[in-house]
């Protein structure tokens, strides 16, 4: 009986415990947000991307959330593999941390790549300018995509 009570209090210790951790940081839930968007577009997954998005994305070429879910569709039709390799260049918060500007560098490739391969010479590479905004998970509103340099992405992974 009393291994049960010790039991049941150090199993009462964890729940109390881990029920008072805050939830992840801004900071964490951005790196969570890349990555599920790398790994979505790795599978080719245009659905999961587009939760990503908000519904009233718009950019400077007047692009829709529609519009970027057609064009990656497209881009996942012509291209059998999608390896990705991000690199976050700049991360600002704005409006009480519920507006993140971000500035990441993006390699492309038809190879697995690392960060120290020389594969990743072959990628193509972008840098995506962003504002994502947080109500319930964060999604994007807005973006610029330019293309970029193998250098750009080698300076940025320092």
């Amino acid at each position: 009986m009393v291994r049960l009570l010790k039991c049941m209090t150090a199993l009462f210790l964890v729940v109390a415990l881990s029920s008072c951790q805050g939830p992840e940081s801004k900071e964490e839930q951005i790196a969570q947000y890349i990555t599920e968007a790398a790994a979505a577009f790795h599978r080719k997954d245009a659905g999961d991307l587009k939760k990503l998005i908000a519904e009233e994305y718009s950019d400077r070429r007047n692009f829709t959330r529609q519009d970027i879910v057609r064009i990656l569709s497209g881009y996942f039709l012509r291209n059998q593999e999608g390896n990705v390799l991000t690199s976050l260049e700049s991360l600002q918060f704005e409006e009480e941390d519920s507006v993140a500007l971000i500035s990441i560098y993006v390699a492309v490739s038809r190879v697995p790549l690392e960060q120290d391969d020389l594969d990743l010479l072959g990628a193509t590479f972008y840098k995506l300018e962003g504002k994502l905004v947080q109500n319930k998970k964060w999604l994007l509103q807005w973006s610029e995509l330019h293309h970029a340099t193998a250098d750009d992405f080698i300076s940025s992974l320092n």
